[in-house]
């Protein structure tokens, strides 16, 4: 079994090595006294097991930030977004080096969002902060027209009505039977938004219609519900919303 050792200094108490913390050599260490290099202290070899050591916190580095072009000096800790991926900034770096805005889903692979050009913000320093409809608020340290910082809104996604299957910017019963079509007959052959599929976040966005984290065909009875006989609204709101993974097609 391979072991992991630590020489560590334990002071005597009545002849016999006692740990100065308590509980230091119990649970997954077992220790084992070495000769004394003196009368009030010993030394102690913290053996610590195979098994042990596969519990113990590895990190895995998923993004290293190289070239200085994708940004440099992440100062705060990434957001989560409603598409599952993790969202941050960089200090430095960038196009202009006055900063980033990053994103990393969730299979590793890292995306560089915004370069801030000093106008609208440099060097952001905070944690962005989750809005409505997917977006993201945050603030910049430097930039602005005085060089004072500024609050900016980032918007990940394109901006899409909800309830809207066939991407004509409106939402009516073309869109039930769109839906409809997709799980019944496999026409249309996809769906809008992300990888085409119903268990793609972006379409249980867009057309999860009644809430409940799935698309089937209660979503289209919900949307005509709410068209026809004064149902309740579609469960992503009324107004047109920015969906990461689906393409622009709102009314302007």
């Amino acid at each position: 079994m391979t072991m992991t050792v630590r020489r560590q200094s334990y002071q005597k108490s009545g002849g016999v090595c006692v740990p100065l913390k308590a509980g230091v050599a119990q649970g997954r260490w077992s220790w084992h006294s070495v000769p004394s290099f003196g009368a009030s202290w010993c030394v102690v070899l913290l053996l610590l097991s195979q098994a042990a050591r596969a519990q113990e916190a590895s990190v895995e580095v998923l993004h290293e930030f190289n070239p200085f072009l994708r940004g440099a000096n992440p100062q705060a800790a990434l957001v989560q977004g409603t598409d599952g991926s993790f969202y941050g900034t960089t200090a430095g770096g960038g196009a202009s080096e006055h900063g980033t805005i990053f994103k990393l889903d969730s299979t590793g692979v890292f995306t560089t969002l915004h370069h801030f050009q000093g106008s609208d913000g440099a060097n952001p320093q905070a944690s962005l902060t989750p809005g409505e409809g997917g977006s993201f608020y945050g603030t910049t340290y430097g930039g602005g027209a005085g060089n004072g910082g500024t609050i900016f809104r980032l918007r990940v996604g394109g901006m899409r009505l909800p309830g809207d299957c066939n991407a004509d910017g409106s939402r009516n019963l073309s869109d039930a039977v769109c839906l409809v079509g997709f799980l019944s007959l496999g026409a249309p052959q996809s769906l809008p938004c992300g990888s085409g599929l119903p268990e793609d976040g972006a379409n249980l966005h867009l057309l999860d219609h009644n809430g409940d984290l799935r698309l089937d065909l209660a979503d289209p009875v919900a949307l005509l519900s709410f068209l026809f006989v004064r149902g309740p609204p579609p469960g992503a709101g009324l107004d047109c919303v920015a969906i990461p993974g689906c393409s622009a097609a709102c009314p302007r």
